[in-house]
């Protein structure tokens, strides 16, 4: 492969297994450097501390569900559950690296140290990385012409459930581009009051005293189905501060007794960081980072250095990061470029300038991003944003699905680099896949059915979308 760029891809994870993929597709040679002694990242659970590596609880369940959370070109499996476990996660990572051959690209029992400027970066943009192979315990250095680094990602707080109206999946109920094409209309204050109201029909958070001071979208929303039935059980207590701690225990702010406690978990979140990049090149203070579209530095002379899935997403991550590798391997191939430094700078800066708006102040909100509106804006530079528009025209119920169904990640390989020829039917047969996974009481499944969604319900749809714009204009 001589003459072909290499790229660098920090850990095999998720998001690193599509950055992979995203340079396959663009004729770029991916070199995947994984601690670990096997592909998944995160999602691959570890009864102990293996390698210093965190992961995922034996109990863990997705918090988005398996359709909205899909690689854009490879939908979970019709029979595994709506909510993924984390067994299940693992397993449908390792058949997206099976079905495109990924892992032939991992180095494992590596580990990355350092990752700095090589002498002609000037000229070509080219990095020198040091690695250690944990095995054979030494260390060497290899030049790479990008490298692509992924993560995967005491106050009251908003709580959805997993289970939206009529038993269908919360996250595919309400983000909808028509959903979207609302929300983005009305007042922010009516949006959370609205919000707030059909949240608290399922339970009122100030009776069970876990209303937070925020607003529901001031803060990232907590997605838990069990813990409305632990308070009103009486399994689990709500309590303020910890005041002190104490041989055996605790003890909470306005509470003189001494609460004994036989473990103490500390949820602090974590810390954005890079140890291996110096601070020249990425500068983070307080967990604010600046990041074009939160993946490019701008400051750096040639884009070849790229932060994938560092973002907080009200939705799922993966098609997050897969989007972003896609976007950046376009760049390495000189098929994209980005915009002057200037533009760049005033894009984040206006990002900022929003959070700070509608989210508190904490090193936890500052990579928030709202899923539909990220989507459409990283795939729109580079033409994968779905032509609404000429679908409409052209095949109007596959419109109604796009616009008025869940907006699947499938719909970024409609068109742009790389479609994927059964995106469509992929779309269209959504809703099969999601009751086949509930039909586990009998021994043969109902076969999948393409519908239409019916003129009269497409002409209503419209109607509605058309009154709702004019009373909007009238009342604001």
């Amino acid at each position: 492969m001589a003459g072909t760029k290499r790229v660098c891809i920090v850990g095999g994870g998720s998001s690193g297994l599509t950055s992979i993929k995203a340079c396959l597709e663009e004729g770029l040679e991916p070199v995947c450097f994984e601690k670990t002694d096997q592909l998944g990242g995160l999602w691959r659970y570890r009864d102990d501390d293996s390698d210093g590596l965190a992961s995922v609880m034996r109990s863990t369940i997705i918090n988005s569900s398996k359709e909205m959370s899909a690689y854009s070109d490879f939908p979970p499996p019709k029979e595994f559950p709506n909510y993924m476990h984390n067994s299940y996660m693992i397993r449908y990572i390792e058949m997206y690296a099976e079905k495109f051959d990924l892992g032939q690209h991992i180095r494992y029992r590596h580990e990355i140290l350092k990752v700095v400027e090589n002498h002609d970066f000037d000229e070509t943009g080219r990095w020198k990385v040091t690695i250690r192979d944990i095995d054979k315990n030494i260390s060497f250095d290899d030049v790479y012409d990008g490298v692509m680094v992924y993560l995967s990602t005491r106050r009251g707080c908003w709580i959805i459930h997993r289970v939206g109206p009529n038993g269908m999946p919360f996250d595919a109920t309400f983000l909808k581009r028509s959903w979207n094409t609302i929300w983005r209309s009305i007042p922010y204050s009516l949006l959370c009051y609205l919000s707030e109201n059909y949240i608290n029909n399922r339970f009122n958070h100030e009776i069970y005293q876990i209303k937070p001071k925020h607003r529901i979208f001031g803060q990232h929303p907590m997605v838990n189905d069990a813990l409305p039935n632990r308070i009103l059980s009486g399994t689990v207590e709500l309590k303020g501060n910890i005041k002190a701690f104490t041989e055996k225990g605790v003890i909470f702010e306005e509470e003189e007794e001494e609460r004994e406690a036989d473990v103490i978990i500390l949820a602090t979140g974590y810390k954005i960081q890079f140890p291996f990049i110096d601070e020249k090149i990425l500068s983070i203070e307080n967990n604010n980072v600046d990041l074009y579209k939160y993946v490019i530095p701008p400051k750096l002379k040639h884009p070849s250095l790229a932060f994938i899935a560092l973002a907080q997403p009200v939705g799922a991550l993966f098609p997050i990061g897969e989007i972003q590798a896609r976007w950046f391997a376009l760049l390495m191939s000189k098929k994209a470029k980005l915009p002057p430094f200037g533009d760049m700078m005033a894009d984040i800066k206006k990002k900022r300038a929003d959070m700070a708006k509608r989210y508190f102040e904490s090193p936890r909100n500052t990579i928030q991003i709202d899923w539909i509106p990220y989507m459409d804006e990283v795939s729109s530079l580079i033409n994968a944003k779905p032509k609404l528009f000429n679908i409409l025209l052209t095949d109007p119920g596959f419109f109604w699905h796009c616009v008025f169904g869940p907006c699947l990640p499938y719909q970024y390989r409609l068109n742009g680099p790389h479609p994927w020829p059964d995106a469509r039917k992929t779309i269209m047969t959504y809703k099969d896949r999601v009751h086949y996974a509930l039909k586990t009481r009998y021994s043969s499944r109902t076969k999948e059915v393409v519908q239409s969604p019916g003129f009269l319900k497409l002409v209503t749809s419209f109607l509605f979308l058309i009154l709702l714009a004019f009373i909007l204009s009238v009342l604001f």
